[in-house]
């Protein structure tokens, strides 16, 4: 089994984990059988083991805990916090309430003096990220936890908590757990790349998108399904939906590529998921020894161009077939509520606490909210919406300049008769000789639509020639001719010269600038928030 190191920890973990979610109640009940699945999965070289304390309700977690009893120090344990255990309205979340208590009752069901990675199973908009982190961070001082890292989490949550980490001197995340697979691809549009960007560790989850790339559901057969999948996660089989109907004429697609490529359609769909640079572990959630087995050998399989270009075809990068796949999406309260207090019918400001939001399942969910909106509260949120205010001010300027660097490119490159979209090609194939054109488009450059007008005007202009992949004769390799090097050298000179004018200016003259203001607005706030202590 190849390893790897998880993100910039220094921990060395498996390419392939082991989920433990269908261990318990949930899936295999039979102790001693999931016992042995964990040590051939350790035999064969996995040492990193993934659960939760909500698995079966905390039996995943003893299952592992025994199966580890003799081999603990070869492997490393992740779990997670986050969901309901129990009927108490503060055993969830979070808080530092809750993970103080959580984190105690996962240690005693592991059976261990310390969790090796321990994640927040979905981000909780009730609760501070800063409250969040702090715990996890007394947690790490403490010798408790060795890493810390979130689950689901969205890439602006995810930066947001690099800078709380950043100003309070709390520790940051150091990985992320997002569900990925062919048919939820949704990730590598932002939360991938901001993983890659600041050294988070990436390991996902649902490889087989829920039993879906297993092949086992396809054609008019109406789906069986186990009490897991029927009681926790209908609308992922739902064919009343759109997506859910995509999934089954893309199976098809998937199950001849599979065979084309001569592999099974599990081992395509594992290693399409390691094939992404961000991602440092899969991890496979088997029920039985047989299913562990024919996962696990996936760790062998490369797949080439030519079978990443037609699975992009059949679903495009950056898309999930079925939106409602998603198991975490932001909660937003209604407009009104909202604001300091709400508004009455008559537009007068309500002096009471704000109504409870709807919950995923309908139920109400009440929070800090409910208390009376003071001055200082009314002053808080006018701060927050003053700083919202400037970081958009201040996104529109960087997106000004960005404009401007873009013109002046066109404007500079126009005598070496190459534009801003052709040099960002011939840069690429300088880097990376014998891409397809398909190849580019899937690294965001331009739009696929563009690519192939452009690799044509290239091509006949001498700068790029492009030839048939030696065993896929329909696929076109693209190089960069002598001429075409040439030119990428010249043309390099002179955006580098751009580049830096224009992001000294940004940097030096109106960024401090922006943040002078924005301090003045707060100091504003804060003085008006002393003169009037008592208001509502």
């Amino acid at each position: 089994m190849r390893t790897t190191t998880l993100g910039r920890t220094g921990i060395k973990v498996s390419r392939m984990a082991l989920g433990t979610m269908m261990l318990g109640s949930w899936g295999q009940r039979d102790h001693a059988e999931a016992e042995r699945l964990i040590h051939d999965a350790l035999d064969a070289g996995v040492n990193l083991i993934d659960t939760a304390d909500m698995y079966s309700d905390g039996e995943s977690e003893r299952i592992v805990g025994k199966a580890l009893r003799e081999r603990r120090d070869e492997v490393v344990v992740a779990t997670k916090v986050h969901f309901p255990m129990g009927d108490g309205p503060n055993r969830r979340g979070n808080s530092r309430m809750w993970i103080r208590r959580a984190v105690e009752e996962s240690l005693r069901r592991l059976g261990t003096d310390r969790i090796d990675l321990y994640q927040i199973h979905r981000p909780d908009p009730d609760t501070d990220l800063d409250e969040t982190l702090s715990v996890l961070t007394d947690l790490v001082r403490e010798g408790k936890v060795m890493a810390i890292g979130s689950s689901d989490f969205p890439a602006e949550q995810l930066v947001e908590s690099r800078w709380v980490a950043d100003r309070r001197g709390h520790t940051p995340f150091h990985t992320e757990q997002p569900p990925y697979s062919i048919f939820m691809r949704g990730v590598e549009r932002a939360v991938l790349p901001t993983a890659q960007r600041h050294g988070v560790g990436v390991l996902t989850w649902s490889p087989l998108a829920s039993g879906w790339l297993t092949g086992r559901y396809r054609g008019d057969a109406p789906l069986e399904l186990n009490d897991f999948r029927s009681n926790l996660i209908p609308h992922k089989f739902d064919l009343t939906l759109p997506g859910n109907v995509r999934k089954h004429q893309v199976i098809e697609g998937l199950i001849e590529l599979a065979a084309e490529a001569g592999i099974p359609l599990t081992r395509l769909a594992l290693a399409f998921v390691l094939n992404h640079p961000a991602v440092d572990s899969v991890i496979i959630g088997p029920r039985t020894r047989e299913q562990l087995a024919d996962l696990l050998a996936a760790d062998t399989v490369e797949l080439d161009e030519a079978v990443l270009d037609r699975i992009d075809e059949l679903v495009p990068p950056g898309t999930d077939l079925n939106p409602s796949d998603a198991d975490y999406t932001t909660r937003r309260r209604p407009l009104p509520t909202r604001l300091c207090g709400g508004a009455g019918p008559d537009g007068a400001r309500a002096a009471g606490p704000l109504p409870a939001r709807p919950g995923r399942d309908g139920s109400s969910i009440q929070n800090e909210s409910q208390q009376p909106y003071t001055t200082k509260r009314c002053a808080g949120t006018l701060r927050g919406m003053v700083s919202s205010a400037m970081e958009r001010r201040i996104g529109d300027h960087i997106k000004r300049v960005e404009q401007e660097l873009t013109s002046t490119k066109h404007a500079a490159l126009r005598p070496l008769k190459v534009n801003v979209p052709q040099y960002t090609v011939l840069r690429a194939l300088q880097l990376e000789p014998g891409l397809s054109g398909a190849a580019l488009a899937r690294r965001g450059m331009v739009t696929p639509q563009t690519m192939s007008s452009v690799l044509s005007n290239l091509e006949g202009r001498g700068l790029v020639e492009r030839r048939p992949h030696p065993i896929h004769q329909h696929i076109l390799e693209a190089r960069l001719t002598r001429t075409g090097h040439a030119l990428v050298r010249r043309a390099d000179e002179v955006v580098r010269e751009i580049e830096d004018l224009l992001s000294s200016r940004l940097g030096e003259d109106e960024a401090d600038g922006f943040l002078a203001q924005l301090d003045r607005c707060s100091q504003a706030l804060g003085d008006w928030t002393a003169a009037r202590p008592a208001a509502k």
